[in-house]
């Protein structure tokens, strides 16, 4: 269980976590970024153990306008900085700077391999 935190409405946090094991389960492709997008669960890669590392959570409060848009540029830049792209836009991954910038909302459709049809996960119906 994490340790309690102060989450205050209209105020903005940056919330990041390390994969378990620091893998790179999260590889930019289709599949991962409708997944990522739609819930944060691993049943993609078969996977029903712990996904996020067992280290705490950072939470970091973001003060004003200014410190918002600076993680979010850095959020869309890293790719770059870690050199694994030459343009933020080439990233496959997911990148809210776009639909930021031109005022639209990420939308996500429902992930058929984590769902039945009647509306159940695979894993929550495997379990009852």
């Amino acid at each position: 269980m994490s340790l309690p935190r102060q989450v205050l409405p209209g105020q903005f946090y940056m919330i990041t976590r390390r994969c378990t094991q620091r893998q790179f389960l999260l590889r930019p492709d289709q599949p991962t970024n409708a997944a990522f997008t739609y819930c944060l669960m691993n049943a993609l890669r078969g996977r029903w153990e712990n996904f996020w590392s067992s280290e705490q959570v950072c939470v970091v409060k973001l003060v004003g306008r200014e410190a918002v848009m600076d993680k979010l540029v850095y959020t869309a830049t890293n790719p770059v900085q870690d050199h694994l792209v030459d343009r933020a836009h080439h990233w496959p991954g997911i990148n809210g700077l776009p639909a930021l910038l031109a005022g639209r909302c990420l939308r996500a459709t429902r992930p058929r391999h984590f769902f039945r049809p009647e509306g159940w996960s695979r894993r929550a119906a495997a379990v009852l």
